[in-house]
């Protein structure tokens, strides 16, 4: 009953729908009136369609692009649905995420010493910048220092990549059910010139001797670099890109008893982290490289504990500042990025109404399954009876998943979360804790089910440094999980600019059914290959693929053909253009089956269902800056997004009377 009835208050809080009496205008007529206020009408279709479809966007509205559009629409519907929660008596969680929004609300002016505050109140870290205020002698503070592998790994708790080593819960390559510590290199850019990571305006860093630190940060990034060019044989460009991720070399599985061998001093290190001593000798960790991790040891240990220590605070002060600005300044999405699982379920609910379009949507996405089925049995690379069996299967059991988070589960899965309304700082760090320890509890479950909130807090924090799917934006799009062989569609998206009941087959191939197709799509690509139809790291079918010459051949000339245009990796342009051209085969094929053969008007013109389909597609990628946007943040460019996929798309040529070079993606 409780449940019922906050759904209802939450339905209440969105507020009434707005009743248009003044127009009889149907949804498809608005969607062409909304179309055409964006077109550029006299720029050129064949050499820039993404003027011809957005030329007048950034006249309209103050959204920067379409899918900021539908953020701005998400944002307020989320915070008058937080309003609400301090009224719902179930779901018992509601009431902490009021308090944190309530606490982001009165945050006030930024002081970073307030979270070492916190700590030194409410936990086993005491910090020197702390303490400092008490006048200890030198001798006391010597003894309270803690031992500098215990340090590194209480801070890890609290959300902080190692810059010694980077820890973290991935799944298993054997089993993506089960979930597995890995330890390896930090990234090579966290531990760059010292200079440029300190802000201290308040002057609180004044007493360190930050020279010598940044000297040995020097050192410590030199020992480095040696490491990766004479290790892992990387390349000038990968070490020097600033977007270098930790080492992904292989990873070795050992048993804490081999460990204990080897590196008895991660062992420690574990056993705190996990707050469980000793340590099962059976668990399995992965391990990157043994190598790295002895000559970091004996680097760090020639320093002294007092040293590290000190050195292990300041970089925690730089982590600590970071989040805080990397956090949104508006208390809504500062919300939705802490607990995005409450959050999605908390829209749902407040819009039951969406429950009607699900079944509209699967059958979306079953059409494109079936489409691109059939390009996958013209076998046109001649795979072998097995690596096409693959290909079938995975494709096969490819799932899309939306909405029905489980209320209990959510319940049950945030029970000890206890925030105040005037403690953000606290607050902050408890729910950094909070994200760490339901990952590595997770590591006790005997198998994790794909739908369980512990699998896909796991999959929405997966990415490096447990941001949110890079933006808020970005997560209105549907993602696709390889470990789970799962597209997620989020029913945020089932909005417009993107989509509204009513719309025909035009104009939602050419919207959300590209966004399920360049997802298909991607699941094949070069990055996704290596899995199999039940997430399982498949190295030896990836080898028979790249053994295929026809194949290979075929993304060699792609590359070729693209690899001026994108300054990111070449796979997204095969994922654009092949999701370009499987939402529109399908919608060609409904279109034939149907016998449908609409014109619309627009400017007084008459066009095809096929020139409103590539509209509609470029539509999804309209803003004020095309060269810059969070779309674009695949290729840095939206305007390519759009020309360069329907430039090489030989319908779009038929459709539009261009001429020209055109290109088949690889699938």
């Amino acid at each position: 009953m409780f449940l019922l009835w906050g759904m209802l208050v939450m339905a209440f809080a969105q507020g009434k729908k707005i009743q248009n009496t003044t127009t009889s205008l149907t949804v498809e007529q608005k969607k062409l009136q909304s179309m055409e206020h964006k077109m550029g009408i006299g720029q050129p279709i064949c050499g820039n369609f993404y003027e011809y479809a957005c030329h007048k966007w950034s006249f309209l509205t103050m959204a920067s692009e379409a899918i900021g559009e539908l953020e701005e629409k998400t944002g307020k519907q989320m915070e008058n649905i937080i309003k609400v929660f301090p009224t719902l008596i179930y779901p018992q969680f509601l009431a902490s995420i009021y308090n944190q929004y309530q606490s982001c609300k009165n945050r006030g002016e930024f002081e970073v010493l307030d979270y070492l505050k916190w700590m030194n109140a409410n936990t086993a870290i005491n910090w020197p910048l702390v303490r400092q205020k008490e006048h200890r002698a030198e001798e006391e503070e010597e003894a309270a220092s803690p031992d500098w592998i215990e340090l590194l790994a209480l801070t890890r708790t609290y959300g902080f990549h190692d810059i010694f080593i980077y820890e973290h819960v991935t799944q298993r390559h054997d089993d993506p059910t089960k979930l597995i510590i890995e330890i390896k290199r930090p990234a090579l850019y966290t531990i760059a010139d010292l200079k440029s990571q300190i802000y201290d305006p308040k002057g609180h860093l004044q007493h360190m001797d930050l020279e010598s630190f940044r000297n040995f940060q020097k050192d410590l990034l030199n020992m480095t670099l040696h490491f990766v060019e004479r290790v892992e044989k990387a390349s000038f460009a990968h070490i020097t890109d600033s977007k270098c991720r930790p080492s992904n070399t292989k990873p070795q599985m050992v048993t804490v008893s081999e460990l204990q061998l080897q590196l008895p001093w991660l062992v420690k290190y574990l056993e705190t982290l996990l707050n469980r001593s000793p340590l099962d000798a059976d668990m399995r960790i992965y391990i990157n490289s043994v190598e790295y991790l002895q000559t970091v040891y004996s680097f760090m240990n020639e320093r002294g504990n007092r040293f590290i220590n000190d050195y292990i605070q300041l970089k925690f002060l730089i982590y600590l500042q970071m989040k805080y600005f990397s956090r949104s300044y508006k208390c809504d999405q500062d919300i939705r990025e802490s607990f995005p699982l409450a959050m999605q379920w908390a829209y749902e609910q407040n819009n039951v109404q969406l429950k009607w379009q699900i079944p509209k949507v699967e059958k979306i996405y079953e059409n494109l399954k079936v489409e691109f089925r059939q390009s996958l049995l013209k076998n046109a690379y001649n795979f072998s009876e097995n690596v096409h069996q693959y290909l079938l299967d995975k494709l096969d059991n490819l799932q899309l998943m939306m909405g029905s988070m489980n209320v209990f589960e959510l319940q049950r899965y945030y029970t000890n979360l206890s925030l105040a309304k005037n403690n953000y700082y606290g607050n902050h760090l408890l729910i950094l804790n909070f994200h760490f320890n339901r990952l590595h509890k997770a590591l006790d479950k005997e198998q994790l089910t794909p739908s369980s909130p512990e699998m896909w807090h796991f999959q929405q924090f997966v990415e490096f440094d447990q941001r949110l799917d890079k933006t808020l934006s970005l997560a209105h799009l549907p993602k696709f999980y390889p470990r789970l062989n799962v597209i997620y569609f989020p029913l945020t998206l089932l909005q417009p600019p993107y989509y509204e009941d009513g719309l025909s087959e035009e104009f939602i191939y050419g919207s959300i059914g590209f966004w399920l197709a360049h997802e298909i799509v991607r699941s094949f690509d070069q990055h996704h290959l290596a899995y199999d139809a039940k997430g399982k790291v498949n190295t030896q079918m990836l080898q028979q693929f790249q053994s295929n010459q026809k194949f290979e051949r075929s993304l060699l000339v792609f590359r070729l053909n693209f690899s001026e245009n994108y300054l990111n990796d070449i796979e997204d342009v095969g994922n654009d253009l092949g999701g370009l051209k499987l939402a529109y085969n399908t919608f060609a094929a409904i279109k034939r089956v149907n016998h449908l053969n609409k014109t619309f008007t627009l400017h007084n013109r008459s066009f095809t269902s096929e020139q409103l389909f590539f509209l509609s597609y470029a539509q999804n990628f309209c803003g004020a800056l095309c060269n810059f946007g969070h779309l674009g943040g695949f290729f840095y460019d939206s305007c390519k997004r759009v020309n360069l996929p329907v430039q090489k798309f030989q319908e779009f040529h038929q459709a539009f009377g261009c001429s020209g070079n055109t290109r088949e993606p690889i699938w």
